[in-house]
């Protein structure tokens, strides 16, 4: 009999425990995000004119991404993403060397599912607006070019929940970059007028870890 009496209250202080643990995702609430990213590669470029030629890159990249939002609905924060990356090339076999810095910011949107999990399921949407800058140099040359950037995304991941407000968060995504050339000039600071009608556009798949902080 002791037992049957004890169920009820069982039965409430698991009910009270998960409202604790997987409330989380609230109308109401903030959000916060931060990832980045760290990569090294090996890339090799073959150009024929008059013979061919093998070319070898070492390229070395970071990237950090921190976002801030807000629950306007259970399950649903939207807020404001930010990009920030750089990137260096340098040949191996020559005196190439290309670094390119990008900033872009811009509305996200992410919805998660089994709110009552603690690795929750979830979609995102992003887009983005920004700048890029490009340095290169080589034998014998320089030149310096700036361009206007649109990129957008789309992905799915899951955010596991290792406290009530704390979670580790991984998404793959699929991307789209659109550079636009605004102005370009050499070595001589010749800026170049014809080539601002130039574009050029960048589609993949990436894959992001990060931080999630939820705040009341």
């Amino acid at each position: 009999q002791k037992i049957m009496k004890q169920k009820p209250i069982l039965v409430l202080l698991l009910l009270l425990l998960s409202t604790i643990v997987f409330g989380q995702l609230d109308q109401g609430k903030f959000f916060i995000q931060g990832s980045s990213s760290i990569g090294f590669s090996h890339e090799k470029a073959t150009y024929t004119s008059g013979g061919t030629s093998t070319e070898s890159y070492k390229l070395a990249h970071f990237g950090f991404s921190p976002k801030a939002g807000y629950f306007v609905m259970d399950n649903l924060p939207i807020g404001l993403s930010i990009n920030i990356s750089t990137y260096k090339t340098t040949g191996i076999s020559s005196s190439y060397e290309n670094q390119s810095n990008k900033f872009t910011i811009g509305p996200f949107a992410r919805y998660y599912f089994l709110p009552q999990d603690k690795l929750k399921p979830m979609v995102e949407i992003a887009a983005g607006i920004g700048n890029s800058k490009d340095k290169s140099s080589g034998s014998g040359y320089n030149s310096e070019s700036k361009s206007g950037i649109f990129e957008f995304s789309i992905g799915a991941g899951a955010s596991c929940f290792v406290t009530d407000h704390i979670a580790f968060d991984m998404l793959i995504d699929y991307h789209i970059n659109k550079y636009k050339l605004k102005s370009q000039s050499s070595s001589s600071g010749i800026k170049s007028t014809t080539a601002t009608d130039s574009s050029e556009k960048y589609t993949g798949i990436g894959i992001n870890l990060g931080v999630v902080v939820i705040l009341p």
